[in-house]
């Protein structure tokens, strides 16, 4: 059984920044509780009122998400899962490296949407 630690020094310093229009990026060594992080970040944002619908989280270490392999795959399919409206939308990409040019997609969206309405959190 696989022990989660909290890491609440790291969410306390991540946290003033979740509802700013910045891309957000962890790096670190491997294995050593970069996704654990970003998945303390959804649940916080859950916790204070963010709804399902409106966080993406996508994890390329999943094979549901192997057909995302470039940043045309990758705009595609977050265009189809965010549609445009009203409201706040989260974007996590979790072992972003995987996606060929990935800044291609991500700048796009953020260039677009700097009026905060889109928000992304990236680990690699």
């Amino acid at each position: 059984m696989e022990r989660i630690i909290y890491r609440e020094r790291y969410i306390k310093k991540i946290a003033p920044f979740i509802d700013k229009p910045i891309i957000k990026v962890i790096t670190g060594m491997r294995r050593v509780g970069k996704s654990t992080i970003l998945q303390m970040v959804v649940d916080r944002l859950k916790k204070n009122g963010v709804t399902k619908e409106n966080i993406l989280l996508l994890n390329k270490e999943l094979l549901e998400f192997d057909f995302i392999r470039d940043y045309k795959d990758l705009y595609l399919y977050v265009q189809k899962k965010l549609p445009r409206g009203t409201g706040r939308y989260f974007l996590f990409v979790d072992e972003v490296q995987e996606i060929a040019d990935w800044e291609k997609a991500i700048g796009s969206f953020f260039y677009r949407e700097q009026s905060g309405y889109l928000y992304y959190g990236i680990k690699l």
